[in-house]
């Protein structure tokens, strides 16, 4: 049963139930056909590139015979340059014995002709493309999200109501007065200039009423 469809392009998954179809990589593919001396199918099915070469960046793919000790490895032509081994349109066949490891026989497959070997007959029919897919499930992916919000929300916070310091140095005069000096520090805070003036108004503005009111309503202040 068919439960969705859509096209999965790279940083474009498809997701489903929380389940997200990811494009992680794409290449060649290699349409190989091998048949027996009697003309039985042995394997028709096509043979994804998906590896490198270590000399001459070439990909690379392999696959077994089913039934015979044989591992078959498909080699293409360099990617966008004139390949001297393996010719545009061609692959190479590189024929392992899968017991042994020992290399039996190599050949050139070209398209639609075949070629034996070991009794054998091995088709290169056509070309196409693959791609690989990464199924991920990341429940905790929710959790990421919100903290990641309340983070940002946080340096929001930090820059919008930027950290400010206040000091107060209260000093006893011979009269038995008391002198009382304000101080502010902040950074990157531009309007802390007015409001430490509206703080020393207010604080003038009480000092001078509990000096009103324990002079019997006199100030000198």
């Amino acid at each position: 049963q068919e439960v969705k469809r859509g096209t999965v392009r790279v940083n474009e998954p498809l997701s489903y139930h929380g389940i997200d179809f990811n494009q992680a990589f794409y290449g060649q593919v290699a349409e190989i056909e091998v048949t027996d001396s009697g003309g039985n199918q042995l394997f028709n099915e096509g043979v994804p590139l998906a590896w490198t070469s270590k000399e001459g960046e070439r990909p690379i793919g392999f696959f077994d015979v089913p039934g015979q000790d044989v591992k078959a490895y498909v080699v293409g032509p360099q990617p966008g340059q004139y390949d001297p081994l393996v010719a545009l349109g061609t692959m190479r066949l590189e024929l392992y014995n899968r017991s042994t490891g020992r290399l039996t026989n190599v050949q050139t497959l070209k398209r639609n002709q075949d070629v034996e070997s070991g009794g054998l007959t091995y088709r290169f029919t056509r070309e196409s493309q693959f791609t690989g897919l990464k199924v991920v499930k990341d429940p905790g992916v929710n959790v990421v999200w919100i903290a990641s919000g309340l983070m940002v929300a946080g340096l929001v916070l930090v820059f919008w109501f930027p950290h400010r310091r206040l000091w107060a140095l209260c000093t006893p005069r011979p009269d038995g007065g008391t002198d009382v000096s304000l101080a502010a520090a902040a950074q990157r805070d531009l309007g802390l200039e007015k409001a430490f003036e509206q703080v020393t108004t207010n604080v003038r503005r009480e000092l001078s009423r509990v000096q009103r009111a324990s002079n019997g309503g006199k100030t000198d202040v």
